[in-house]
């Protein structure tokens, strides 16, 4: 038994399309090679993401420069929990970010995507 998409029971399972030929896609060919490209795409872009974001603890390390965290923090003006969690893998939130930045010199470049010189020109 068939009902037209809307007037099925469960409409989890309500046909994509309602055609008058069973065998007939609603989707050509071409539409789910982009589709599969675009979803492997995101993929991609997610993991290089997610290797930057494993670099972040270590590049805040050498930021901090064998300064104690609790010191490091009172220099920023930052709980010393917080930078325990962002050395340890926590993503960090902007505000800290941009007064590390500011306060340490850092080009934000650097931080985030290991890219540029460690410093920034002022």
């Amino acid at each position: 038994m068939t009902f037209p998409v809307g007037k099925h029971r469960n409409p989890a399972r309500a046909p994509l399309k309602f055609t008058s030929y069973p065998y007939q896609w609603p989707v050509t060919v071409g539409a789910v090679g982009r589709a599969i490209q675009e979803r492997e795409a995101t993929i991609m872009a997610s993991a290089a993401v997610e290797r930057q974001k494993r670099k972040l603890p270590e590049r805040l390390s050498r930021v901090r420069d064998g300064r104690s965290q609790r010191q490091f923090a009172r220099d920023l003006g930052v709980f010393q929990q917080n930078v325990n969690r962002y050395e340890s893998g926590t993503t960090p939130h902007t505000d800290f970010l941009i007064t590390l930045a500011l306060k340490e010199n850092i080009s934000i470049d650097w931080l985030l995507l290991g890219k540029g010189k460690m410093k920034r020109n002022r």
